[in-house]
């Protein structure tokens, strides 16, 4: 193109903004049990399950202590209720046990999501802190099982035979946390999406199809085009976008998926980081802008050559 290359924008620096913890976090009622109350709670072993919370690790708010916490007394709570002797059992015991667990699983869906999109852990997933994605993938760990496990534990939150447990929580925020993949992947796609841009707007602008090639024939710029596309958009910049889509693809949309079956909980302070950056579906989101710059980017080439009758080999 008769451009002078001094003229183009050059790309813009990027920081991705995770909400802070006030925007994340969902509200969860207080649950309140008196002393008195308290010693109730001796059938089921259910008085050490409750004292957990008030230990110094139980205070912690990293979600590697209180996912777990939260969904463990969900399954006392049930299973006390389930197999304890109504003969032995006084009517407050009865009581105050029905009444913690109704609160506690009322706030269920509240405290997964402050386990996942609302912690530090899923947090520091987003950093920006980090390179974008290479071309060939080999310096960054893909947590697509990670994401995967978080959805099996979503569905079994609360139940006895739930995939949920310390162990497996632990390695999976490990695995998250170390990869950084979100913010790699969302750095990448908005350094793409300008360079794609940039180089749709150049097309509109200066690629008239009848001056490059008056009468279908080609042109010496054409052919300078024909050879930059070979030496660059074949070479590095498509594999670049297909690696993108490989890996960012089933990774977004898993991270969509575990949004969605929380959206009754999602704070409104989320929603906006939600839909422009995680939502696969939303038209004005990154990824659907992606999607459409790609599209755009590989019609206008596809309009050139063909007007100029020159052929990808």
């Amino acid at each position: 193109f008769d451009v002078d290359p001094a003229t183009l924008p050059a790309y813009p620096a990027f920081d991705l903004n995770y909400p802070d913890r006030q925007q994340r976090q969902a509200p969860v009622a207080a649950v309140n049990v008196s002393l008195r109350n308290f010693w109730t709670f001796s059938h089921c072993n259910l008085r050490a399950a409750i004292a957990e919370r008030n230990s110094p690790i139980g205070r912690a708010p990293s979600a590697v202590v209180q996912l777990p916490y939260e969904h463990e007394l969900l399954v006392a709570l049930r299973r006390c209720a389930e197999s304890l002797d109504r003969e032995v059992a006084t009517a407050e015991f009865l009581e105050v046990l029905n009444t913690v667990s109704a609160q506690k699983l009322d706030n269920g869906d509240a405290a997964f999501w402050n386990g996942t999109f609302g912690s530090a852990e899923f947090a520091s997933l987003f950093s920006t802190s980090v390179s974008r994605l290479s071309l060939d993938g080999a310096d960054t760990y893909l947590p697509l099982e990670e994401l995967r496990y978080f959805l099996l534990a979503h569905d079994s939150f609360g139940q006895p035979d739930s995939v949920l447990t310390r162990e497996r929580l632990a390695e999976a925020y490990q695995g998250l946390e170390l990869s950084r993949f979100g913010g790699r992947l969302i750095k990448s796609l908005d350094e793409a999406n300008f360079y794609l841009g940039e180089i749709n707007r150049l097309f509109s602008e200066h690629s008239d199809p009848e001056r490059l090639c008056p009468m279908r024939a080609p042109t010496r710029r054409v052919r300078e085009l024909d050879g930059a596309l070979r030496r660059y958009h074949i070479r590095i910049l498509q594999p670049y976008l297909a690696e993108i889509g490989r890996r960012g693809r089933p990774w977004l949309e898993s991270v969509t998926a575990l949004a969605e079956k929380q959206s009754s909980v999602m704070p409104a302070g989320f929603q906006p980081f939600y839909r422009q950056y995680l939502d696969t579906q939303q038209p004005e989101g990154i990824w659907q802008i992606h999607v459409e710059l790609v599209r755009r980017h590989a019609t206008n080439w596809s309009a050139l050559l063909d007007h100029c009758g020159i052929a990808l080999r």
